[in-house]
């Protein structure tokens, strides 16, 4: 058991040593390949503006942060909520809104010598004649095709519908 013990120890230390070593090298090596680099006072004029203008070209065409000016990111306090940016204006006119059809519902047609009808006008039941006037409009007719109702609107056929 002792033997055993002892030649796992020794598989740790020389395990170790050889990653302390590797990683040694490979920080050797990085630090050698930037003191190889250029340095700002060894460019040439315009060598680090051309650097900075393909970077910005990348960051564009990656989509990155776009700023107000060329190079220039947009910067937000990362702590405050976000608000999306208002929407184009247009200088197109709205459309005026036509107004909408009120909404009938015949639910009785009784035809005699004065015709009737039970309308259902926002959401009130109402008996109607020919000549009443209904939510600002007047009933014009009353037949076996439905109720006839002139508005501001047109003219306008309600035909028979089950009770609702």
């Amino acid at each position: 058991m002792k033997h055993r013990s002892k030649l796992f120890i020794a598989i740790l230390v020389v395990a170790t040593a050889v990653s302390a070593f590797l990683g040694g090298r490979a920080i050797v090596g990085a630090t050698s390949s930037l003191r190889s680099s250029s340095s700002a006072s060894d460019t040439t004029p315009g060598e680090i503006e051309a650097t900075g203008s393909e970077a910005a070209g990348l960051m564009t065409e990656l989509g990155g942060p776009k700023g107000d000016k060329a190079g220039e990111a947009v910067t937000r306090d990362p702590l405050s909520p976000y608000t999306a940016p208002a929407p184009p204006r247009t200088t197109s006119q709205p459309k005026p809104e036509r107004p909408a059809l009120p909404s009938y519902v015949v639910t009785a047609v009784f035809l005699d010598e004065d015709p009737t009808a039970v309308v259902v006008a926002d959401g009130k039941r109402t008996i109607v004649h020919v000549g009443d006037e209904l939510g600002g409009a007047r009933v014009t007719s009353i037949g076996p095709e439905g109720v006839t109702i002139k508005g501001a609107d047109g003219v306008h056929t309600y035909t028979y519908s089950a009770a609702r």
